[in-house]
């Protein structure tokens, strides 16, 4: 790789609104922008419909001028399944069910809402989807049997490939859309047979249909078929992805194995769709009009459940990103196994087989036409929380109602309109109320438009006591005033607020003592604070592995930035703006996490392969390499001369770089891979998150966790010790959790909680501000300020078109840098320095300047 693939996107590129300031932030959240959605597809996926339509010619060709075609293919059999076909149909499915996450389902499962999920996800895919399809079916094809058992073949059929395509596209949740596809891929091998018979015989006729209009189906051929197409390539692909990611480790799994036999799922398609269509080539030219009929319930089908399923949960106030994964989870079908059954059941030379063929010929442009339009809903459209449906409603329907509310409720929810009308009596309806006087000089409060529609105690009404009758007083008499002033407890002839105090009383008083003290000007008070929302600079970072679990990029003391891109190190000095290549590692190996040394002179790198380098910076020489686990590194922590690591074999061990015999302690504390490492500034205390949801904090000496916190519910990386309070640690989970917890490490105390509402990736402390600055991936890839203790929001920025996986701060801790999975590195000026006065700056922040005071020389991007 070439040392100037990080150099800069253009020195001269400017980015619109580079100077544009944002102190708040109250538009909704918004999903990654569509452009260049077609160009993230593969090559093949891109222009799958025109494999289709060249496999479809070819087919007819084929069987056009080689008529014994059908002969040889029909004399290899084994029992009632042709083997070359029984070829292409596993080959079609091994790949795809090698990509199903089976690993995480374990810990998918543990969450509550995981549940609500899969449920909504069965009905729509095992009740309504089926329905819906058949009837479309009866509905445009009611004179072709064939055509149309062929087409409830594919409604019954659940997706369980492409919609891992969609999904991705469509900026869906992964991890649930792996957990749907894990579910329906088992649902189908128990419920397909006995759905086949209920929709394509027992329901038709419940409805009148007679024996000659309904299609037979052999339950035992079409279980056996399942069981061949699906068990065998579920099966198989469950043991590859086991064996291998165990053997060779995930990273090589997910970017070496999987693009390999990737391709081998379309070639099997091709394949199948080739041997058809030879067989069937006379017979699609003679009957094209009703080939081009099956389309049309196909069509309809996919918008009817992209909508309906999209309206209902949208409605249900879920998320953009579990209204997409259900959206298309819910709209596509596994045409494959369609296509494998209809063979088995009626034969490749049969109009059930040629229907489930046209599937993928409508599905592939009708889902990718919608992913954009889902991207276009996700920006434009609000969404609700995490987990949580909102709670901030236009209106309510009647004060009773408004009262249950509140009562029922802690705390007071905002609403958008402050006058609530009053419930219509029945005998009122058709009748003319009286109102106002036309003409007359009415004055009302500002936030009740109208006094008289106000009842009961949901209105501010303040009656004239004299009449009978209960009458309003205008606001402009004196009696509306006193009363006023003795409900508020005050006088009338008194202020309510005093801009200034009274002169003193005793002329002898010396006035000196209270106008004559010497104003001193409050130059933080003066301070106007800018925070920009476009980068200082932007610079590539191709290859930059997507990977949640891995910590790759690190800004030292010495005003370095050092990357890291699958196989090489780069450094950006900060200075200057030169780039150079540190270290490129071996063919089989990646580096995995980087760190810096405490003064910015060694710089710490893990592998792949469970190594630690030790690199001289200065020196540019590679000083040491230490073992010490079994597995990939995938972070590190410096404290002076101990260098920490933490693995996917789920231990972190101490070395000393000092000693020959640098392992001088190993914890066990955890059962999942560790993510998340931080020693504290005075070493007395080590913060360790992995991707079993736990938080372990360690004493410098211990080798047995003093404090687990198991509040989290997804893997923790973002940990953060904060700068002006030893003892303060945050830490944040990911996309199943969410949340910032900020914990007192000599207590065992949660002190405070936030609730993010999406994947925190890192957090930063600011040493300036009592703020917190976090980043985050799904759903809203974007970069949040908090003030602490107050929790409250200061901005968001929408950093990156994909997630944010690691941010790093400028030794002057003004500059955030950020590298997400859209392979940029930005440069964020968060925190500017002001001048020395009275503020909310950090408390002892003047004691810690004075060390770094020499390290801020020169802190400028270039």
């Amino acid at each position: 790789m070439d040392v100037a693939a990080i150099a800069s996107k253009g020195e001269n590129e400017e980015y619109k609104g580079q100077h544009e300031e944002k102190i708040v932030q109250t538009s909704p959240q918004e999903t990654p922008s569509a452009i260049g959605l077609y160009q993230q597809l593969g090559l093949l996926d891109k222009f799958l419909p025109i494999w289709i339509i060249v496999a479809m010619i070819v087919g007819v060709v084929i069987g056009y001028f080689c008529p014994g075609v059908q002969d040889a293919f029909e004399t290899v059999q084994l029992d009632t399944v042709s083997v070359p076909i029984a070829v292409g149909l596993l080959v079609m499915m091994y790949p795809v069910l090698c990509k199903v996450q089976y690993e995480i389902l374990h810990h998918i499962f543990r969450q509550r809402h995981v549940w609500v999920q899969i449920g909504i996800s069965i009905v729509l895919n095992w009740i309504i989807g089926p329905i819906i399809m058949t009837a479309l079916a009866w509905a445009t094809l009611p004179d072709l049997p064939g055509y149309r058992t062929g087409i409830v073949f594919v409604g019954l059929a659940r997706c369980i490939a492409m919609v891992l395509i969609w999904n991705q596209l469509a900026h869906g949740d992964p991890d649930y859309c792996a957990i749907l596809v894990a579910i329906n891929s088992i649902l189908q091998i128990a419920l397909y047979s006995p759905y086949s018979l209920l929709f394509v015989s027992i329901i038709p006729s419940w409805f009148g249909a007679t024996e000659a209009v309904t299609a037979t189906v052999d339950v035992g051929t079409v279980a056996k078929s399942v069981l061949i197409y699906l068990g065998i390539p579920l099966a198989a692909g469950a043991i590859t992805r086991f064996t291998l990611r165990r053997w060779k480790g995930h990273v090589w799994y997910q970017d070496r194995f999987l693009p390999i036999i990737g391709p081998f799922a379309l070639i099997g398609l091709l394949y199948t769709i080739i041997v058809m269509f030879a067989y069937q080539g006379h017979h699609i030219i003679s009957d094209i009009g009703q080939v081009c009929r099956v389309a049309v319930p196909l069509i309809i089908y996919f918008l009817i459940m992209y909508f309906s399923t999209f309206l209902i949960l949208r409605a249900m106030s879920f998320p953009y990103e579990y209204v997409t994964t259900q959206t298309f989870t819910a709209s596509s079908n596994n045409f494959e196994l369609a296509i494998a059954v209809a063979i088995g059941a009626y034969g490749i030379n049969s109009e059930e087989a040629l229907a489930a063929t046209i599937g993928p010929l409508i599905e592939v442009p009708v889902l990718l036409a919608l992913v954009y339009l889902n991207l276009f809903f996700g920006r434009r459209l609000t969404w609700g929380n995490s987990r949580k449906p909102s709670k901030h409603k236009s209106s309510c329907k009647s004060p009773t109602a408004l009262s249950k509310k509140l009562t029922r409720q802690a705390s007071f929810d905002v609403v958008g309109n402050d006058w609530i009308p009053p419930p219509q009596d029945e005998s009122d309806k058709g009748k003319k109320k009286k109102g106002p006087l036309r003409g007359q000089n009415l004055q009302y409060d500002r936030y009740i438009p109208n006094r008289e529609a106000m009842v009961g105690s949901y209105g501010l009404s303040i009656t004239d006591s004299v009449n009978s009758k209960e009458g309003y007083l205008d606001s402009a008499t004196i009696a509306y005033q006193e009363e006023i002033a003795r409900a508020c407890g005050v006088s009338l002839d008194k202020r309510v607020l005093a801009f200034k105090a009274e002169p003193p009383s005793n002329d002898k008083e010396d006035l000196r003592v209270n106008y004559g003290s010497n104003l001193q000007t409050n130059l933080a008070a003066n301070f106007r604070r800018r925070i920009l929302t476009a980068p200082e600079r932007v610079l590539d970072a191709p290859n930059l592995l997507d990977d949640y679990y891995l910590n790759l990029l690190d800004w030292g003391p010495s005003n370095i930035l050092a990357i890291g891109l699958e196989r090489q190190v780069f450094l950006w000095h900060a200075d200057s703006g030169d780039v150079t290549c540190l270290e490129t590692t071996g063919e089989s190996e990646l580096i995995t996490s980087i760190k810096w040394s405490g003064d910015g002179s060694f710089l710490a790198m893990g592998t792949s392969e469970g190594e630690c380098h030790i690199w001289d910076v200065a020196s540019g020489q590679r000083i040491r390499t230490m073992n010490g686990h079994s597995a990939r590194v995938g972070v590190m922590s410096w404290d002076k001369h101990i260098m920490s690591s933490g693995s996917r074999d789920t231990t972190i061990v101490h070395h000393d770089v000092r000693v020959r015999e640098h392992n001088i302690a190993t914890l066990k504390g955890h059962s999942g891979e560790l993510c998340g490492l931080e020693w504290r500034a005075d070493g007395l205390q080590l913060a360790s998150g992995g991707n079993d949801n736990v938080v372990n904090i360690w004493d410098a000496r211990s080798t047995t966790p003093r404090m687990t916190k198991t509040n989290h519910t997804a893997a923790v990386k973002a940990l953060a010790w904060c700068p002006w309070q030893n003892s303060l640690l945050a830490s944040g989970g990911g996309t199943h959790d969410r949340n910032i917890h900020f914990w007192n490490a000599t207590t065992g105390a949660r002190v405070n909680s936030i609730d993010t509402g999406s994947q925190v990736t890192s957090l930063i402390w600011s040493r300036e501000y009592k703020e917190i600055l976090s980043s985050h991936g799904y759903p809203d890839n974007q970069i949040s300020l908090w003030s602490y203790p107050s929790l409250k929001k200061i901005v968001d920025i929408p950093a990156h078109d994909m997630r944010v996986l690691h941010t790093t701060v400028s030794p002057d801790f003004q500059v955030v840098a950020s590298a997400a999975a859209d392979e940029n590195l930005k440069f964020w000026r968060m925190w500017e320095s002001r001048p020395k006065g009275k503020g909310d700056s950090a408390p002892g922040k003047d004691k810690k300047d004075a060390g770094a005071s020499k390290s801020k020389i020169g802190m400028t991007i270039r």
